[in-house]
């Protein structure tokens, strides 16, 4: 004999069926289709579950190859380092005065230049935020 289903069981059946858990349970006594799939999942689901303990040690042996490759990875991408990062809006906001400067833009007052620079170091890093955002800006 089946025991009660205890609440989060009750709340998972009673989603998945819209609340409408009679109709549902009906549907499900008359459809073959349903009830094959439900018994894959069943099947599936009692394949995954864990059978075998695992050893702390090859739980941290396996954690740190993790970190290990993570860190390789991240090397190898090319990512800038934390100077370059740095350093990357200091010579965007140069670029900025420079281009300003040599395109016969006179820049009038201290203020008007800080504000040349500032946009253009804004540029560079909304660029590349937005970059990281949106998959397709990115070289593969």
């Amino acid at each position: 004999m089946i025991e009660c289903l205890d609440s989060d069981k009750l709340l998972t059946i009673g989603q998945a069926l819209d609340w409408d858990v009679e109709s549902g349970l009906r549907h499900l006594e008359h459809c073959d289709e349903c009830r094959a799939r439900l018994e894959g999942l069943r099947l599936t689901r009692e394949a995954l579950v864990e059978t075998e303990d695992v050893e702390p040690e090859a739980i941290r042996r396996i954690s740190a190859a993790l970190s290990d490759a993570a860190r390789i990875e991240k090397r190898d991408t090319g990512e800038p380092s934390r100077w370059a990062s740095a350093i990357e809006p200091l010579v965007a906001g140069v670029t900025a005065l420079v281009v300003l400067t040599s395109s016969g833009i006179r820049i009038a007052s201290l203020a008007a230049g800080v504000l040349a620079f500032a946009l253009g170091a804004t540029l560079l890093l909304g660029g590349r935020k937005l970059a990281r955002r949106v998959p397709a800006l990115t070289s593969p």
